[in-house]
């Protein structure tokens, strides 16, 4: 996809090659989507696989964490009966 030959693209990944001309480093990144690395998801916590509710006073710091998702609001749950209505 690049033009790079794939041994190139091995000795670059692993350090043994240097010197690769800008012209084909964007090439390289043009054909990666960027330089960002993905984010690798989050496991399961432990809890939600036993089906277990975490405390309350817990739930803020584990939604801030990322762990658990966000609750909806009472504004989410009316707009969903709305569409509800709308839609029967």
């Amino acid at each position: 996809m690049t033009g790079i030959d794939q041994t190139v693209i091995s000795r670059l990944e692993n350090g043994k090659q240097y010197g690769l001309r800008w012209s084909r480093f964007a090439i390289l990144v043009a054909r990666l989507h960027g330089l960002e690395a993905e984010t690798a998801k989050a496991p399961r916590p432990w809890w939600v696989a036993m089906g277990i509710t975490p405390p309350i006073y817990f739930r803020e710091s584990l939604i801030q964490q990322g762990l658990l998702p966000p609750e909806p609001s009472v504004h989410d749950e009316a707009d969903a009966d709305e569409d509800d209505q709308e839609a029967g």
